[in-house]
């Protein structure tokens, strides 16, 4: 009976655990300070090009404009993923944009830095591969 209690325990405390992981998660960057950006892009896993976009640039506008509009539906993750098509570094952040997923490291207001991952459109940063 104790076995079948400890089990039960053990199994509630798991399900509840990979609930409370698998809820998207509400980011608290901040973007309105972001005042440049450096892309690299990335063909294959190799290096092609680094561009810097900086205020005024439509591009800064653009990104700027994505991370305000995806605060919600990230999830946690732990892996460390290699660079895909994009690279996009500012201050206190990553972006790293691969066809359908983009993973986002950064420091948040509480200055700890997290790593997530979210599924996007493989168009959603299509304007960056044209340049």
């Amino acid at each position: 009976m104790a076995i079948g209690l400890r089990m039960y325990k053990l199994i509630s405390v798991l399900f509840i655990s990979v609930v409370l992981l698998s809820c998207g998660k509400e980011l608290d960057l901040k973007v309105e300070g972001l005042n440049a950006v450096e892309v690299s892009i990335y063909k294959d896993h190799n290096f092609v090009k680094k561009m810097v976009f900086d205020s005024g640039c439509p591009e800064l506008s653009k990104i700027k404009a994505w991370l305000k509009d995806n605060k919600e539906g990230w999830d946690s993750y732990l892996a460390t993923q290699a660079v895909d098509n994009l690279f996009i570094t500012g201050e206190g952040f990553t972006l790293n944009v691969g066809k359908d997923w983009v993973v986002l490291n950064y420091e948040n207001t509480q200055g700890e830095y997290r790593q997530f991952i979210k599924s996007i459109s493989s168009d959603e940063f299509k304007f960056l591969y044209e340049m």
